[in-house]
């Protein structure tokens, strides 16, 4: 799985230039929570506990209102809270769509898209590096690039997202 730190040397390679860490992990970060935030689809499964208004309180990282339910369990959302009718029930498990983790000037860190994927943030990064550089031919080139790679990781996306008719609440 490549790292980081991989990635930033591959782009560095790519662009035949040296920009500092810290403009690359940034590059990451904007491909990533600007450009690519409505196509990743993450799906994560959890377990919920009722806190002491007896509300279930969503995770910090949840994207959007993706949420499987088995039959006879209602659940309505109230801002990032699910209010379960049955007040029986004090555990929940839930699949939801998270948001990617930040991505972070350390070295080991993997990006939370597939790897096969990872190719996005370099183009990315490169075509911000042309950017900086006012090199508009080969901004261009990276361009064409990061955007075959994002249509790529669409595809892939669209593939694996789950679109339930209404919500679902796994117990």
């Amino acid at each position: 799985m490549p790292t980081v730190s991989e990635l930033i040397t591959r782009g560095n390679r790519l662009i035949d230039d040296t920009f500092d860490n810290i403009n690359w992990v940034d590059w990451f970060n904007q491909c990533q929570n600007e450009d690519l935030a409505d196509i990743i689809y993450l799906p994560t499964k959890t377990t919920l506990t009722k806190n002491n208004e007896g509300f279930f309180v969503l995770p910090d990282d949840y994207k959007d209102s993706l949420i499987i339910r088995t039959e006879g369990v209602t659940a309505n959302l109230i801002g990032n809270e699910l209010e379960v009718e049955d007040n029986n029930i004090d555990e929940l498990d839930i699949i939801y769509n998270k948001i990617p983790t930040k991505i972070e000037n350390i070295a080991d860190q993997v990006p939370d898209i597939p790897e096969q994927f990872h190719d996005v943030y370099i183009f990315y990064g490169a075509k911000m590096a042309m950017l900086v550089d006012e090199e508009h031919e080969r901004y261009n080139f990276f361009n064409a690039e990061y955007l075959n790679s994002k249509l790529s990781l669409k595809k892939y996306m669209d593939k694996r997202r789950i679109r339930p008719s209404r919500w679902q609440v796994i117990r």
